[in-house]
């Protein structure tokens, strides 16, 4: 009898336990902030507060943004603070979203008085600039050959019919950019900017047309004002303009700036940028923190490689890379400079889908980009560099028949002390038509032959040598069976 007592308090114990945690909600994941949603009981209530008054070191002092579920929440919310006499800065209607200034205890509470049971706040994060934080070998420099390092066309209408959305501080009238298609979208509320910054470097990469010219220099640019020049700027003024940027026609959208903190604000207006099949192009962080809104699924990151394949900084977890050391672009006082970093290459990215999408009428810039990660170039080894290097020319020709291009994509091999060790070596067909090749491998004076009867285009065949003992190096060759398009990249030597 006492032992069914206690296995029965030790089943009601359990139950309230369970309650317990369910009422409090799936935990947070590590380093993540929680944003809060409006709550009647007096907890709930407690926290929203804690939350107000915990001003982070990234937020803007005293800004708030507001996230309603409906719009009969946002309506409700603006209708309340009107008569509270909260100060509203400025709303989004299309992501139910309103900017508010409560800078003291009084004006938070106010806030938080009136949030309605299905909205959310959160704070108003200030930006950064991912290019600020690289430093360039100009050994690595591309100078004005970027576009044709991506095998774009030299041509100066390629783009035209494209429209791509550039988030940055202001684009200036600059010789490099006479004659490109280019319309402002300033935000009145930053100070007036008075010479060419960050952005007009970036559109002429996009749509340069003067002494460099830009990769598609025929789409037609939409630049909205998200940052000063000396970068005063907010996570509510990146989620806005993404969601402007939409309505204005643009299916490319490329965002120079970003935030350390995950803001729901710029997820929302992610999710609306992909809802449209339109595509968000950002520069990868190059450092290993976390960085919005490259670090939101579905977003195409870039890093940046010099000429020798090297990645500039340290980004991890990236879409795409493409050059991004020592671009030559628009600069101060009507001259050129040179550009480096992530964001360099994001612009050439976002030139590059737009001029896919221009010159494929029905394609969309989502396939678009699909097509620029399935055709990058990359060793077939590893994710290193992301889905790889951009290769605008194979995407272009991705459907001409007949082109064959047999290449070595790729070597692993870390020998032993005696030169012995296990080799894993890539083929690519990098044409369109199936091929055979031979693959030759001469390693401690053998030759190791592969036979394959048949790779078709743009798939890898990938092989394992056990390497006897030698010197340690290997000399690789793939020997097609028909005329190849590109024999220089038919050798590898490791």
């Amino acid at each position: 009898m006492r032992l069914r007592i206690i296995l029965a308090v030790a089943i009601v114990l359990a139950a309230c336990f369970c309650v317990i945690q369910f009422t409090r909600g799936p935990e947070r994941r590590a380093g993540q902030r929680q944003t809060p949603s409006a709550d009647p009981s007096g907890r709930g209530r407690t926290r929203l507060m804690q939350y107000l008054e915990s001003t982070p070191s990234d937020a803007v002092p005293g800004l708030f943004v507001v996230l309603a579920e409906t719009d009969a929440d946002h309506a409700a919310f603006l209708d309340g603070a009107r008569a509270g006499n909260l100060e509203i800065r400025d709303e989004c209607p299309a992501l139910r979203m309103v900017l508010v200034f409560a800078p003291d205890g009084p004006s938070r509470e106010k806030l938080a008085a009136i949030l309605p049971a299905r909205s959310s706040v959160e704070y108003d994060f200030a930006l950064h600039l991912p290019d600020a934080e690289v430093q360039a070998d100009p050994a690595e420099a591309f100078g004005a050959g970027f576009a044709a390092a991506v095998g774009a066309p030299a041509d100066p209408n390629w783009g035209r019919g494209a429209v791509v959305a550039l988030l940055d501080d202001r684009v200036l009238p600059h010789p490099e950019l006479a004659g490109a298609d280019i319309v402002s979208f300033p935000d009145l509320s930053l100070p007036l900017q008075s010479k060419p910054g960050h952005a007009d470097a970036m559109a002429s990469i996009l749509c340069g047309r003067a002494a460099v010219q830009g990769v598609a220099p025929s789409l037609k640019l939409l630049n909205f004002v998200v940052a000063t020049q000396d970068g005063e700027g907010d996570s509510y003024r990146i989620a806005k303009a993404l969601s402007q940027a939409l309505d204005a026609g643009a299916s490319v959208l490329c965002c120079q700036r970003a935030v350390r903190s995950d803001s729901r604000a710029i997820r929302l207006a992610v999710n609306r940028v992909r809802d449209a099949n339109a595509v968000l192009v950002v520069p990868a962080d190059p450092t290993l923190v976390e960085s919005y809104p490259a670090s939101i699924e579905g977003v195409l990151s870039v890093a940046a490689i010099g000429r020798t394949g090297v990645v500039l900084g340290s980004s991890q977890g990236f879409s795409i890379a493409a050059p991004g050391s020592g671009l030559v672009t628009a600069g101060p006082d009507g001259e050129t400079a040179s550009s480096s970093g992530p964001g360099a290459s994001a612009a050439l990215v976002a030139g590059a889908l737009a001029g896919i999408v221009a010159e494929n009428p029905g394609l969309g810039a989502a396939r678009g980009a699909n097509l620029l990660c399935d055709y990058a170039a990359r060793s077939g080894l590893d994710d290193s560099f992301g889905s790889g290097i951009v290769d605008v020319a194979r995407v272009r020709q991705r459907s001409t028949p007949g082109i064959r291009d047999i290449a070595v994509t790729g070597v692993d091999f870390a020998p032993d002390s005696g030169g012995a060790g296990r080799a894993r070596i890539a083929v690519q067909n990098k044409g369109t038509a199936t091929t055979a090749f031979t693959l030759e491998v001469t390693c401690g004076g053998q030759v190791f032959r592969f036979s394959n009867p048949g790779l078709p285009g743009n798939q890898f065949a990938i092989y394992t040598l056990d390497v006897p003992e030698g010197d340690g190096h290997l000399s690789v060759e793939a020997v097609p069976q028909a005329l190849d398009a590109n024999p220089a990249n038919n050798v590898y030597v490791w």
